[in-house]
């Protein structure tokens, strides 16, 4: 800020030199509590880019806790997996063994049966 040009100014308009610069003390002491510098806008770039490589290693780890979480996941799921397939393995193997003995209980039904009607047939006779 032009603090020369601003006090010219003032003391165009009838302001005496003494008001004009205490006027111009007054407001650049006020300006410059809420103006940043260059200084404040350095030290809140720092704390930013601190800031964000904090949040950059964060989530650095919280992806490598998710890819290793993912693996183990993984592989918990593969063995349910296999684990699944041998079950449907051994009941594929108890259903055959129970289909044969059905197949001979009815075989052996059915002779029963047809013994039984040659029976009743030779006694009815």
């Amino acid at each position: 800020m032009n603090t020369l040009l601003y006090t010219k100014k003032l003391e165009q308009l009838g302001i005496s030199r003494e008001n004009a610069e205490a006027h111009i003390t007054i407001y650049s002491e006020m300006i410059m509590n809420e103006v940043a510098t260059k200084k404040d806008l350095d030290l809140q770039e720092a704390r930013t880019e601190k800031e964000f490589a904090a949040m950059r290693s964060s989530f650095s780890a919280l992806e490598s806790k998710m890819e290793r979480e993912f693996v183990a996941l993984e592989s918990k799921m593969d063995k349910e997996f296999i684990a699944v397939r041998a079950d449907i393995v051994a009941l594929d193997g108890k259903i055959e063994k129970t289909y044969s003995k059905l197949q001979v209980q009815l075989m052996a039904t059915m002779i029963a049966c047809s013994s039984l009607i040659v029976g009743a047939v030779a006694i009815l006779r």
